[in-house]
Formats: structure tokens, C-alpha cells, sequence
């Protein structure tokens, strides 16, 4: 939904944000439509507005927003000066690292969450975090343009990114995101 210059709603786009904030600590099971309406500021009635299709409509729209942010997060350390590939797959890790740092060890994926979540009773979920997942895999494929690209080494780079978010929300501990993120670049680098 945008307003008529053309621009996102900025009430659809706070429920979004609410959303993505609450999946990420909660899960999305255990975000009711209240809570997320009580954080975005808004009444069900306005929810119900902006999402006739539900909370399914906005979980898809969560993972697209948070799929958003992950692959500016990927151009940008893409950009930055890093001698290998092994260099820019630890400073991903490094970086989520900091951002358990700065907002909690619970600060987890929006898109996991809606995986374990939803993706078995919704197919527009599970779409949804496929296609998230698959931008992802391209954002890491564009970090080496001249190895051969192979899917097998990107899931790799992402399942272990996934993995190591939920060491670090089990461990409390952000360093776990580190060691997996050094350890993988010692092998790409091999």
C-alpha cells in the first residue's frame, strides 16, 4: 500500500517494523496481532486496514522488509576493502555480532522465525523466506565475482550465519557469531 505521492504508507510501514521487531525477539508465534498493534501505536481496526490479508500478509511483508535491510547490509560490506572472501564472510558475522551487542543476545532473525513459525501451514510464508534466502545467497555470490558461483558454498555461508545466531541467543554470548565467522573464513581463505 503506498499514499498518493507514491510513497510507503507510513502507518503500514510502522506495523511492519513493529512486526519485524517483535518476530525477532518472540517469534512469530508469539506476536499477537495486539502486541504489534500496541508497538506500532495503531488500533486492530487500523491493522485490519492495512493488512486484510492478516497476520500472514504481514509476516510476508516483514520478511521482505527485513530481506531488504539484509541485502543493503551485504552491498555495504561488499563495498568496503576486504583482502578475500573469507575476510568479508567474518565481517557479516562480525557485524551481527555487534548488532547482538548493542540490542540484546534475543535480537534474532525475523525470517528463521517465520520459518519455524509459519512456513508449514503457509505456503506465502515459506515463499517468502525462500526468496529472502535466495537474495541472500546472491548478495554473498557478488562478494567473489571471480570464483565460480556455487549455491552449495553461499547455503553453507548462511546456514552457519543462522546457526551461530542461535549459539549466540543460547550461550548469550555474541562471540559465538565471531568464532564461526572466523573459522569459516579460515577455510574459504584455505
Amino acid at each position: 500500500m503506498t499514499t498518493d505521492t507514491g510513497a510507503p504508507d507510513p502507518t503500514r510501514a510502522r506495523l511492519i517494523r513493529a512486526a519485524v521487531g517483535l518476530f525477532r525477539r518472540q517469534g512469530v508465534a508469539g506476536s499477537g496481532i495486539g502486541a504489534i498493534c500496541a508497538r506500532a501505536g495503531v488500533t486492530k481496526g487500523v491493522f485490519a486496514y492495512h493488512f486484510p490479508g492478516g497476520k500472514e500478509e504481514l509476516i510476508v511483508e516483514a520478511i521482505a522488509d527485513n530481506s531488504r535491510d539484509v541485502q543493503g547490509a551485504l552491498v555495504e560490506i561488499g563495498a568496503s576493502d576486504h583482502p578475500s572472501l573469507g575476510a568479508m564472510v567474518e565481517a557479516c558475522f562480525a557485524g551481527y555480532a555487534e548488532l547482538l551487542r548493542a540490542q540484546g543476545t534475543d535480537f534474532g532473525c525475523p525470517v528463521a522465525a517465520s520459518v519455524v513459525d509459519s512456513s508449514a501451514v503457509s505456503p506465502r510464508v515459506r515463499s517468502a523466506a525462500h526468496h529472502a534466502f535466495s537474495t541472500w545467497r546472491s548478495g554473498l555470490q557478488a562478494f567473489d565475482a571471480d570464483r565460480v558461483s556455487s549455491q552449495d558454498l553461499d547455503s553453507l555461508v548462511l546456514a552457519a550465519l543462522e546457526g551461530a545466531i542461535l549459539l549466540s541467543r543460547a550461550e548469550d554470548d555474541p562471540d559465538a557469531l565471531v568464532r564461526v565467522g572466523r573459522s569459516l573464513r579460515m577455510l574459504l581463505d584455505d
